[in-house]
């Protein structure tokens, strides 16, 4: 059983792995720049979508992993939370259409089945494995041809200030996925599970307020002298 755990959880990182690769490429974000976010992202996102829906068995498991994915992009790649909703979601129907594609050609041909696809070890990975191979391979010729949109793109990272309306934005949503799975999953308030949501919740807080507190600081940065004028004028 131990064994089993861990293996799903390794495949479901490495599906979100190549979820964040193509999501970036669909973007023309360059890839190997910018690995070290992809890896942090795919393991976060990865861990909340394995926690969720095999461990929790959440109905809202999909729209948690969304919600987290979307304030990841905001904390880590600063994009406005507009951008990072239309980031977020690209990445999630693009890796979804994948997804069905192989379910369906395996069930089709008799390959797999639905109950082989959930309860069978042996199928689990080889599907996630050729799906994720198949999003590596389709990232890959994106960016080989240079082929996708360009209105999100590297111009929003580095040193971008954000306005404070997108850390109102990112603190609704992470009480969103709070309320969402603490509405649909029954269990004790002092039960483990409420402990980790809770965790998850407040780790999603932190971020949103470290990164608010060093938006700041590059305002201060960027403004110089003229900061205090441009926060009187922002109270007016």
């Amino acid at each position: 059983m131990e064994v089993r755990i861990w293996v799903e959880l390794v495949i479901t990182i490495l599906f979100f792995v190549s979820m964040v690769v193509l999501n970036f490429a669909i973007f023309k974000i360059n890839i190997r720049r910018n690995h070290k976010q992809i890896l942090i992202l795919s393991l976060i996102v990865g861990a909340v979508n394995y926690y969720f829906k095999f461990v929790m068995e959440s109905s809202y498991f999909l729209i948690s992993q969304v919600l987290v994915y979307i304030i990841c992009l905001v904390v880590f790649r600063r994009y406005p939370v507009l951008y990072a909703f239309i980031f977020g979601i690209t990445g999630s129907i693009g890796v979804s259409l994948v997804d069905s594609i192989v379910t369906i050609t395996a069930l089709q041909t008799g390959a797999s089945t639905m109950d082989l696809m959930t309860n069978d070890l042996l199928h689990f990975v080889v599907l996630h494995l050729i799906t994720t191979t198949l999003c590596v391979l389709l990232a890959f010729v994106l960016r080989k041809f240079n082929r996708g949109f360009a209105f999100v793109s590297d111009r929003f990272t580095g040193k971008q200030a954000l306005k404070t309306s997108n850390f109102v934005w990112t603190t609704i949503l992470a009480l969103g996925f709070l309320v969402l799975e603490f509405a649909n999953t029954r269990f004790t308030i002092y039960s483990s599970h409420a402990y980790i949501i809770v965790f998850i919740f407040l780790s999603l807080l932190v971020s949103i307020i470290y990164t608010f507190k060093q938006n700041r600081k590059l305002i201060k940065e960027l403004l110089g002298d003229r900061y205090e004028e441009f926060k009187n004028r922002k109270h007016r």
